[in-house]
């Protein structure tokens, strides 16, 4: 499910989120586009570490996302190969830009099947649509209905060598259904496994940072002159004397 998420640490902080909810639901794990597209900027924060990258456990085989342009992020797509990822689910929006809808819509897709053919996995692809209720409450000037030239859409199931199961939607709700062979994983991968024996790590490996870089780290010895007295440190202290102490918080 894709969303707008806030911070919990500020309200003044979104950022655009992936959420994988289990069928009981559960929230297994959230990924946040670590690097806003264009225009997003003004919007979203670049994501989180911690939240760089979700790959989860399913009875099907492992499922991770992205979303919209880190599609064409290589090494964010290796890294969830890398993870065994069998299922990917890519978060795409109705439209990107004026006079860019038909490219949106193919690069939606082209995407989807590069991403299926490198690594022999199952893509989900669900793309944003527009309706025409929606589209008169966004577009009040010609250039927002620019942007919102086509009801957007594109949603599709692409199989194992890139395949469609369940072809592109165009501008259409509608729940897209599929059969796949789980079968078909272990086989293609015989002849080309990246992850595997088609890999060289002593040559190419990639690192992956999850850890947040704490937004204040105080190192040295005047560490409580330099953190800002609470206003429960300032009660503690006894104007009278000269030497008083702050008490911890």
């Amino acid at each position: 499910m894709g969303v707008c998420e806030r911070s919990t640490e500020t309200s003044r902080t979104l950022y655009n989120t992936q959420l994988f909810i289990t069928p009981n639901g559960v929230l297994a794990a959230k990924h946040q586009k670590l690097v806003p597209t264009h225009a997003e900027r003004v919007v979203h924060a670049p994501g989180m570490r911690r939240h760089a990258l979700a790959c989860i456990d399913t009875p099907w085989g492992r499922l991770g996302g992205l979303i919209c342009g880190e599609h064409s992020n290589t090494l964010a797509r290796f890294a969830l190969i890398a993870m065994k990822e069998r299922f990917h689910i890519g978060s795409w929006p109705a439209n990107f830009s004026a006079g860019h809808a038909r490219a949106m819509y193919e690069t939606k897709n082209i995407n989807a099947r590069a991403h299926s053919l490198e690594e022999n996995l199952v893509v989900i692809n669900a793309a944003g649509v527009l309706n025409d209720k929606i589209k008169a409450m966004l577009c009040d000037s010609e250039g927002k209905a620019a942007i919102c030239e086509s009801n957007g859409g594109g949603s599709a199931i692409v199989g194992p060598g890139a395949e469609y199961l369940a072809r592109p939607l165009a501008g259409e709700e509608q729940i897209l259904y599929a059969e796949v062979d789980l079968n078909a994983f272990d086989e293609r991968s015989l002849m080309r496994d990246i992850t595997g024996h088609y890999q060289r790590a002593d040559v190419f490996h990639l690192t992956v940072t999850c850890e947040d870089t704490p937004l204040l780290m105080v190192i040295g010895a005047n560490q409580k002159e330099a953190i800002p007295v609470t206003q429960e440190a300032r009660s503690s202290v006894d104007p009278s004397s000269d030497k008083s102490q702050i008490k911890n918080t």
